[in-house]
């Protein structure tokens, strides 16, 4: 069997290829990371955290009695994605604080 070699190109720079599970996505098409903190997340409106709020208690109420470590996580997410959307963006900064 002859096999022959292809120039292929894998585009890294597509949904998913910063790292992270993505949960869903806001009205607009944004996709919405397992964490809050995710820097996709950067560029966010208040709306679109208020989406992402709503996502995590959908995906609370899913895991109901189910997996509770994993239903804590959501909630978790789920506050701090409701904090933003209120404008108070100091229950967990998006962005880490730099080493001193």
């Amino acid at each position: 069997m002859d096999l022959k070699m292809t120039n292929l190109r894998v585009d890294a720079s597509g949904e998913g290829s910063r790292g992270g599970k993505i949960v869903g996505h806001t009205s607009g098409g944004k996709p919405i990371y397992g964490v809050h903190n995710h820097p996709e997340h950067d560029s966010f409106t208040r709306e679109e955290h208020t989406e992402a709020a709503q996502l995590h208690q959908a995906k609370m109420g899913e895991l109901r009695g189910k997996d509770k470590g994993a239903m804590e996580h959501h909630k978790k997410q789920r506050n701090a994605h409701s904090k933003y959307g209120s404008g108070d963006r100091t229950f967990f900064p998006l962005k880490k604080a730099p080493k001193q």
